[in-house]
Order: structure tokens, then C-alpha cells, then sequence
């Protein structure tokens, strides 16, 4: 198997703070999306919404919760509960 800088290049690591927020329907659905087959990184693959917390949002991840759910999903604040 190959390590993963091999796989993803790059031969080190960078840690980034991340924000990811699950969303979850009323039936237990949780809500995925797809990486683009045709992306750079995990093309295909579904992951979780969320991305990285801006500097602005560091003492306060909510925020980059929100931010990203509606970067990515179009949903606003009032259409979430419970986040």
C-alpha cells in the first residue's frame, strides 16, 4: 500500500483547524457530499460538510459551521436546528 504523501503528493503534512458539522434529517439521515470525479484530492469520495476555520473564527467554531454549511449546501442558519 502506498503512504499516504506517495498517494496524495507531497512529502509532509500540514495540521489545519477544520470545522465539520453532520446534518442530520428526521428520518437519521446524515447528509453527505461527493467529491468530483474528477478532483485533485479524494476524487469520488463522499465526505462531511465543512472546511477550515478562518483566523477571524478560531474562538468561536460555530461560526465556521454555519459559514461552511452554507458555502456548501446553500441551507441558512434558521433552516438548521440544533447545530
Amino acid at each position: 500500500m502506498k503512504k499516504f504523501s506517495e498517494r496524495y503528493g507531497g512529502s509532509s503534512l500540514r495540521f489545519r483547524h477544520m470545522a465539520v458539522a453532520f446534518l442530520i434529517n428526521e428520518m437519521g439521515q446524515i447528509l453527505f457530499l461527493q467529491k468530483d470525479d474528477n478532483s485533485s484530492f479524494l476524487a469520488g469520495h463522499l465526505f462531511p460538510i465543512g472546511g477550515h476555520i478562518e483566523e477571524n473564527e478560531m474562538n468561536n467554531p460555530i461560526v465556521a459551521c454555519y459559514r461552511e454549511v452554507k458555502e456548501e449546501t446553500g441551507l441558512n442558519r434558521s433552516d438548521i436546528i440544533n447545530l
